[in-house]
């Protein structure tokens, strides 16, 4: 349960930060939304836990969620940074 929350919750999140903001997005960000509800509803409709684990899962799985949202950023930005500047390389010649 932690897993998916966690997990579908990233998918989520790349789903906003890579895609522009249109139909495609939208309809991806619904389909994981409802993948995230339909786990914890169908966990305790099979009875493998009470509403309060589904809740106590969704809390943990959010924080973990946090946590790998946190953890991409900063790779994300330590990525850019290191990143070659092509813009200011574009159309010289390197000194030999």
């Amino acid at each position: 349960m932690i897993q998916s929350a966690g997990g579908f919750g990233f998918l989520f999140f790349l789903t906003f930060v890579l895609l522009k903001p249109g139909l495609l997005r939208r309809a991806l960000q619904s389909v994981v939304l409802l993948l995230i509800a339909l786990v914890g509803v169908s966990r305790v409709y099979l009875g493998a836990h009470w509403p309060s684990d589904v809740l106590g899962a969704y809390l943990a799985g959010g924080i973990w969620l946090m946590f790998m949202i946190t953890v991409y950023q900063r790779i994300k930005a330590k990525t850019v940074r290191n990143a070659p500047n092509v813009a200011s390389t574009a159309g010289v010649e390197p000194d030999i």
